[in-house]
């Protein structure tokens, strides 16, 4: 009986002791499994959330998308899609020259505001004044513009200024009593580039269409100042080359190659090729075929029509009195060279021709070509040095050089230019140059540029002295925006 009693004890003991123990077990199996229920739940939460996120985001992308096409399609809210892809660019230039031939200025009604620009006023378009402070160019751009997804834009640029004075006049030389502009030098207006512009899905890279009033494709400098590595522009801009037109043009990128080709119909006015709208219903057809990759880059342009006269080369009224303008041509050529990021150089080489009689064009037709070779090194990331030197060559009277106008006669013009500038801030920049011209006429004197002091039965208007060549030296601001 004591055993029994006593097994049983044992029993009970084991059993209240191994109670606990089970329960233990029990309590972790059963915590193990509720953490696995929570950490699938938040996994599945998780899962969830990014899920409800990634179609929010796709519902406020549909709206967007929605209500760009509502603003495009109803009108006025579509502004706001417009002025996103607005492209706005201009600057603020005025210069200062100085003419160490000290040229007269002024003296009653035979002023020569012109005394830079030679007696032929062929060089000089925009810096033309000795002595004298001027607002060079007001400039401002606006563009929409074209890709793929948006194949219409424009182009917009309106000048302000000496620039657009010689421009809007078609001429070198300015007269205080010009209704144009007041009798005030700068105070012109001149619409530089107004065209609309398409990309046309031909070609893998499409083709872009212009038409209105567009800026030349042939040269390497331009009428804008910030483009330029001198202040003022060479002999080849302002004798040889157009500045813009008013027509159509077509151009395009083939592919990767770096090949680029450009074809274009302009007006050919008889006195005002660019601004007339077609005086005497003659074209001008142009033509481009360029290369160029990350250091080297050419492009040869051809200009030719009925009646096509560049800017400056007539050197004024009834300067070339054997011209009944029949056709004329020009061939451009434009080599460029960066061989390091402080190093740029381009080459222009022009060569233009004038046929004057269609009953004898053997005999009768003026020639005239030129090369210019500039260059820019930055010194450092503020200061760069820059310069350029012509030559150019007129045969019988291309260019029209006062008494150098004959068939017979030959004028050498030579050009050699020194400017630095320097960046006072990111938008301000301040540039000095020095240049010097000379020139040479076969047959006839070489006196061409405007001296001191008068010279009684002298050729000049006013009598005043001239000389063959000149040196002068000038300071520019230029703030862009």
């Amino acid at each position: 009986m004591r055993t029994i009693t006593r097994l049983f004890a044992m029993s009970a003991c084991m059993i209240l002791l191994g109670a606990p123990l089970a329960i233990a077990n029990q309590s972790s199996e059963e915590i193990a499994e509720m953490r696995a229920i929570v950490e699938q739940l938040q996994s599945e939460v998780d899962a969830q959330s990014e899920q409800i996120e990634h179609q929010g985001e796709v519902i406020r992308d549909a709206r967007l998308e929605q209500s760009r096409e509502d603003d495009s399609r109803f009108g006025a809210s579509g502004i706001s899609s417009f002025l996103q892809r607005l492209e706005i660019e201009g600057w603020v230039a005025g210069s200062w020259f100085w003419n160490y031939n000290n040229p007269r200025i002024s003296s009653g009604p035979s002023r020569n505001p012109n005394a830079n620009s030679g007696w032929s006023r062929n060089i000089y378009p925009y810096h033309s004044s000795h002595n004298s402070f001027q607002v060079d160019q007001i400039w401002f751009g606006l563009e929409h513009p074209i890709d793929e997804e948006n194949r219409a834009g424009f182009r917009f640029d309106l000048v302000y200024g000496a620039t657009a004075w010689n421009l809007g006049n078609n001429n070198l030389w300015f007269d205080p009593d010009d209704a144009d502009c007041n009798g005030n030098f700068t105070s012109c207006f001149y619409v530089s580039q107004a065209y609309i512009q398409y990309l046309i899905p031909f070609t893998s890279n499409g083709i872009t269409m212009k038409a209105g009033r567009f800026n030349t494709i042939v040269g390497a400098e331009v009428a804008q100042t910030t483009a330029n590595f001198n202040i003022t522009r060479g002999m080849l801009f302002s004798v040889m080359q157009p500045v813009d037109h008013l027509g159509l043009l077509f151009d395009t990128e083939w592919g990767e190659s770096g090949v680029t080709t450009a074809f274009g119909v302009v007006n050919s006015g008889l006195n005002d090729w660019r601004t007339d709208p077609d005086l005497n219903k003659g074209k001008a057809i142009l033509g481009q075929l360029g290369w160029s990759n990350d250091t080297i880059g050419s492009a040869v342009s051809v200009i030719w029509g009925d009646d096509f006269r560049t800017p400056f080369a007539t050197g004024g009224p009834g300067s070339c009195p054997r011209c009944d303008n029949h056709s004329q041509g020009l061939v451009d050529v434009v080599l460029t060279w960066d061989p390091n990021e402080k190093t740029s150089t381009w080459l222009n080489f022009d060569y233009g021709w004038r046929q004057l009689s269609k009953t004898r064009p053997e005999d009768d037709t003026q020639h005239g070509y030129g090369v210019a070779v500039a260059g820019r090194y930055a010194v450092t990331e503020r200061l760069g040095l820059s310069s350029r030197f012509e030559w150019l060559a007129d045969k019988n009277g291309f260019a029209g050089w006062v008494n150098a106008t004959d068939e017979d006669e030959e004028t050498d013009v030579f050009s050699l230019t020194g400017t630095a500038d320097y960046a006072l801030t990111n938008n301000l920049m301040v540039r000095a140059e020095v240049r010097w011209d000379t020139i040479r006429k076969k047959g006839v004197s070489d006196d061409e540029f405007w001296d001191r002091g008068t010279d009684e039965g002298g050729p000049g208007p006013g009598n005043r002295k001239l000389k063959r060549d000149q040196v002068t030296t000038g300071v520019e601001l230029v703030y862009e925006f």
